[in-house]
């Protein structure tokens, strides 16, 4: 069998992703008055040779002039000072891609680590075909293979930017040092960062972080606080499209927060592993998240991990989730199984490699005492306050509530509305409740109301009313 040999590059390699978010770290910094991340992403991009794209070159050694005058970066400033050298409207083109280019400013020294690796690569590629070039040449000396040869064994070697500050930090400094606030998906429950919701198989993991969903969505109370309505990402990867809409308006999903969530399916989503997560990053770059819900973490990690008690391949891909939640400023969470042995500890019960507590910013575990049927949510994490929240299940609605008495009924929830409908209605049949609800916007299944109905008779808020034989069932105030 004959050999092939593998292609040769007919360019040197570059990427134009990472330079034009390491520009773009510049120009999200220069639009942030003193962001400390400014003066470490100018001193990255004025490494020589970095940048292939020419006009990269032309906005980095702008960039460092302009810096260096004292004067911000920004895209005003850059028009002016490289319009002349690019022309106004191809600067202007370049400069709005590099700035609306998904970076974190935080990332610089990754993005340019990398790109010096290219820069490597492509000093190695330069030498390489002048070495092809000379041997397939008739006339060629062995003296010019063998310079040629030791130039291309001499390349030097990656610029470690991490390495390049050597004094460091002082500790006034630091002491001196404004930091951002810890910023979160759901105050005091999802940090921001990567966090693990974890239970007992059955317990009811998947109904709750439907539920944090739908509080991100709708920018409804959950658990005692309000989160910043946004959008979400919900991998719904051991579940179907009938199963998600049936808990939805179990939930009283309601079409406007529906609308602002994007779900995937099993069949939408048949990635696993590392092609799991770079799907992921796409979206997550391309759109703008409040949530990323991952459900269930072990059917994302599919063949990808093989074992989920090997720590290695564990804490590899575990990073590149966090990772990617830091470089698109996006939570992510996702939903994972409790040991055999689960103890109360919401961190020792993870099943699994110590890696998956290691890497995560929060940990929620999900607690249930079926005995008495009574449920706790243990909430744990580096800048998380550690709490633990006594639960009650409202069956009719499938969510969880903070314990509350016996007889309380949460304003928004199916229960309040099918109350409202009774007291509006004076006697009214479950059809005629059905109806009144339905001309609300808040259309339910029978079955549903039916249930809330039972609910709301055990906490003595309504009664059937006496009937006649052969009439139908009414309810009133109690």
């Amino acid at each position: 069998m004959d050999l092939q040999p593998e292609p040769i590059l007919d360019h040197p390699p570059f990427d134009d992703d990472a330079e034009r978010r390491l520009l773009g770290c510049v120009l999200v910094s220069a639009s942030k008055d003193g962001h400390v991340d400014l003066a470490n992403a100018i001193y990255a991009c004025s490494q020589p040779g970095l940048f292939y794209r020419e006009a990269h070159t032309e906005i980095a050694e702008a960039m460092v002039r302009v810096f260096a005058r004292g004067e911000s970066p920004d895209i005003g400033t850059l028009e002016l000072e490289i319009g002349p050298l690019l022309g106004d409207a191809r600067t202007r083109d370049y400069l709005a891609l590099c700035r609306e280019y998904p970076s974190t400013p935080k990332k610089y020294a990754q993005y340019a680590k990398a790109l010096s690796v290219l820069r490597r690569h492509r000093a190695l590629w330069e030498r390489s075909h002048q070495l092809i070039r000379l041997v397939t040449r008739e006339k060629t000396s062995s003296r010019e293979v063998q310079a040629a040869f030791e130039s291309l064994v001499e390349v030097p070697d990656i610029i470690d930017l991490a390495a390049a500050h050597t004094e460091g930090w002082s500790g006034e400094d630091i002491l001196g040092m404004e930091c951002a606030e810890t910023k979160w998906a759901i105050p005091g429950i999802i940090p921001e960062g990567f966090t693990i919701l974890a239970g007992r198989p059955k317990s009811g993991k998947s109904y709750l972080a439907l539920q944090l969903m739908r509080s991100i969505a709708g920018g409804e109370p959950v658990l005692g606080v309000t989160p910043q309505q946004g959008r979400g990402l919900y991998l719904g990867l051991e579940d179907t499209r009938p199963r998600i809409k049936k808990r939805m308006i179990e939930q009283g999903w309601d079409t406007e927060a529906a609308s602002r969530v994007t779900f995937f399916f099993p069949d939408n989503w048949p990635e696993r592993g590392e092609l799991a997560t770079r799907k992921l990053a796409r979206i997550l770059h391309a759109g703008d998240y409040r949530l990323a819900l991952i459900d269930t973490m072990a059917v994302f990690m599919g063949g990808g991990v093989k074992d989920i008690n090997d720590y290695l391949p564990m804490s590899a891909l575990l990073s590149h989730l966090h990772d990617i939640s830091v470089e698109t400023a996006t939570p992510i969470s996702g939903v994972h199984h409790h040991n055999k042995a689960a103890s109360g500890d919401p961190v020792s019960d993870i099943l699994g490699s110590t890696a998956i507590a290691g890497i995560a910013d929060g940990i929620i575990g999900l607690y249930i005492d079926r005995a008495s049927k009574k449920w706790s949510l243990h909430i744990t994490g580096r800048d998380v306050e550690e709490q633990e929240i006594e639960l009650v299940r409202d069956e009719a609605e499938r969510i969880w509530l903070e314990a509350q008495p016996r007889d309380y009924i949460r304003t928004g929830s199916v229960q309040s509305d099918v109350f409202d409908a009774v007291a509006a209605l004076g006697s009214p049949t479950t059809a005629e409740i059905m109806d009144w609800l339905t001309k609300k916007n808040r259309p339910q299944a029978q079955s549903h109301v039916s249930e809330c109905l039972t609910a709301l008779v055990s906490k003595t808020a309504i009664q059937e009313v006496p009937r006649e034989r052969g009439g139908r069932k009414k309810w009133c105030l109690r």
